[in-house]
């Protein structure tokens, strides 16, 4: 079921139970789906309106075109430092959880638990924006880079 045909759904059960129009002015701005609206941080273009700069959700700025990952020719929401650094912390957390069913099947139950707990925690900060770092983030993905340019003009 769509956001649209809930909203449906909920404004007939709304009608039929004659709930007051207050109710149904709130429940309107918690389920009603958004049409359209404009973006808090449109892209920056040049004077021809080719992208230039867009703006990076996990680094809270705008940052170069070329540094962004990229859709159809249009930036996503995140760089490449950003991107790199989210699916760090997800190959992790899916280690984590790895280890502790290993950890339980073998029987170390406290062990499983405390592996567990740090797979929770940083399953929570997965999407935290303040724990993404510009500069952490970049000299780690710049260095990585650095390695895998040297693999392949060795090869």
């Amino acid at each position: 079921m769509t956001k649209s045909e809930l909203w449906l759904e909920v404004t007939k059960v709304l009608t039929t139970h004659k709930a007051k129009q207050e109710i149904i002015s709130e429940l309107e701005l918690l389920l009603a789906p958004k049409v359209g609206g404009i973006s808090m941080n449109p892209p920056k273009l040049d004077d021809d309106g080719n992208e230039v700069e867009a703006w990076c959700r996990w680094h809270n700025r705008y940052e170069i075109i070329e540094n962004m990952v990229l859709s159809n020719n249009k930036a996503k929401n995140y760089c490449k430092a950003s991107s790199k650094e989210w699916n760090r912390r997800q190959k992790e957390i899916k280690t984590l959880n790895e280890k502790s069913v290993i950890l339980m099947s073998a029987g170390d139950f406290d062990e499983a638990q405390k592996t567990a707990i740090k797979s929770v925690e940083l399953k929570a900060l997965l999407n935290d924006i303040p724990s993404y770092d510009f500069d952490l983030d970049w000299s780690a993905y710049n260095a990585n880079n650095k390695v895998v340019t040297e693999k392949v003009t060795k090869d």
